[in-house]
């Protein structure tokens, strides 16, 4: 079992190693990440490499968020993790050529709306 939002590459990795080293056992496995969330794991793992910066919008506490983030850093030398658009007001964006955006779960529709407009109007 995996929680809802876990990471899908490291789940398929652990169930991977289980199955390899664990002969004996009459091994079950639920993956139980759902599938937006998948989606938004496997879109992020794309944008991620074709970028210059990415930023992920969402709560610095959830774990959709983080997985999110650890997954862009993976990928891209340069992520944010922002909750508010109010958090790039004195960052530099006009150095980047290419700059990526994913939210988390439960993020609000406005937050990613107002960093959309903030890149927007750069």
């Amino acid at each position: 079992m995996s929680q809802t939002t876990y990471s899908l590459e490291k789940f398929e990795k652990i169930v991977n190693c289980v199955k390899n080293n664990i002969n004996e056992l009459n091994l079950v496995v639920e993956n139980t990440i759902c599938n937006a969330t998948k989606l938004r794991q496997e879109e992020t793992i794309g944008l991620s490499k074709i970028v210059d910066l990415m930023i992920i919008i969402g709560g610095k506490h959830s774990s959709n968020t983080l997985k999110l983030y650890e997954i862009s850093k993976n990928n891209c030398q340069q992520v944010f993790l922002i909750e508010t658009y109010k958090e790039l007001e004195h960052t530099d964006l006009k150095k980047y050529d290419k700059i990526g955006i994913m939210a988390g779960a439960s993020t609000p529709k406005k937050s990613i709306d107002s960093v959309v407009e903030l890149l927007n109007n750069i």
